[in-house]
């Protein structure tokens, strides 16, 4: 199912429908989609722990890409990723994830998932891995640093707003924590 919504062509939309409300997925609704990459290549593995626990039962889980994919009904992406930051805890830095926002039109599904990609590539070059990030945080930085390493970022942020992070390491404030705590920058 989450194979053929992926799909920029989405062939056999009704059907795919019919089989996602069998599963307890509302795709006429909005829904949430996740993307999970996991250290080692042990997707599947982490798939088969998330089937069995409780929480993922209105939800669709497959592995896409190497990617552990996570498609549920909502209004808001905060109860998916607190389920993902609650169940996956037990991996540690092994799982870094991106929770997309709500998503309201089934056809928007290819995009926000290349969109979730490139967040994910993201965090890999920032070294930001163990997380569970939002899409809304991160999209406009991984579209505009998507070909750049940590450095080139690093050295764009020191370029842009490398005075002020300055001025408040001078004073003490907390700009440059935050920054650093982000990893975009300082």
């Amino acid at each position: 199912i989450l194979r053929g919504l992926l799909n920029w062509h989405q062939d056999d939309l009704p059907g795919l429908t019919t089989r996602a409300a069998r599963h307890g997925v509302d795709l006429r609704g909005p829904v949430v989609l996740a993307a999970v990459e996991v250290d080692g290549n042990r997707a599947s593995y982490v798939l088969r722990q998330l089937r069995t626990t409780s929480g993922f039962e209105a939800t669709l889980l497959d592995e896409i890409d190497g990617l552990l994919i996570v498609l549920s009904g909502g209004s808001t992406p905060g109860p998916v990723r607190e389920l993902l930051e609650r169940r996956l805890r037990d991996f540690g830095r092994q799982v870094t994830g991106v929770v997309s926002e709500s998503v309201s039109r089934v056809a928007e599904l290819p995009r926000v998932y290349e969109s979730l990609r490139r967040c994910l590539g993201l965090l890999r070059r920032l070294e930001r891995t163990g997380t569970i990030a939002s899409e809304a945080e991160l999209r406009a930085y991984a579209l505009a640093f998507e070909r750049l390493g940590r450095e080139e970022i690093g050295a764009f942020f020191e370029a842009t707003i490398g005075k002020l992070l300055e001025a408040d390491r001078k004073r003490g404030s907390a700009l440059a924590t935050i920054s650093r705590s982000c990893s975009l920058g300082a």
